[in-house]
């Protein structure tokens, strides 16, 4: 009885840590896609989109990335895969078949802001990644930004927790 006391309490404890963790990100993911919504408003498209792409930019927290679309779907910047600006993505959908592009324009259309998870495929695992991001609208201008983060944490919770 009182190893199950002690792996349920030394479970909870992680997961509060890893809960921590977690939400500190996503704060980050607000935060960095709001900064870059604001720069885009402020010095223009041209200079918003070289600052994202920039790998030593302001608009980076260590691994969080900002990516920028219009509102047809239309890459404009992706400092993870800069490959993909000029892209159309709009009919982009996840492992799932969860149009995520399109979900952002409805996000960023509706509400100016708010939060989108889909699903990658990481190409050295193989496995599917469930993202989170916040998508901002940028003031004026049909275009939204998001910082996507990964909840891999979330899931390592629940793992913990069995």
């Amino acid at each position: 009885m009182r190893r199950i006391v002690f792996c349920v309490a030394v479970a909870l404890v992680v997961g509060v840590i890893v809960h921590t963790a977690y939400a500190g990100e996503e704060e980050d993911s607000m935060a960095l896609a709001k900064k870059a919504a604001l720069f885009i408003k402020i010095h223009g498209k041209a200079k918003g989109f070289a600052e994202i792409m920039n790998p030593n930019g302001t608009l980076r927290k260590g691994r969080l990335v900002v990516t920028a679309h219009d509102l047809t779907g239309v890459c404009l910047a992706d400092a993870a895969l800069p490959k993909l600006a000029g892209q159309n993505q709009y009919d982009l959908s996840d492992p799932d078949d969860k149009y995520f592009i399109r979900e952002a324009i409805r996000i960023a259309k509706t509400k100016g802001g708010g939060w989108l998870e889909w699903g990658s495929t990481d190409f050295e695992t193989n496995k599917i990644i469930p993202l989170n991001a916040w998508v901002q609208r940028v003031e004026g201008m049909d275009i939204f930004v998001m910082a996507p983060i990964p909840l891999q944490k979330r899931w390592y919770f629940v793992t913990l927790g069995w």
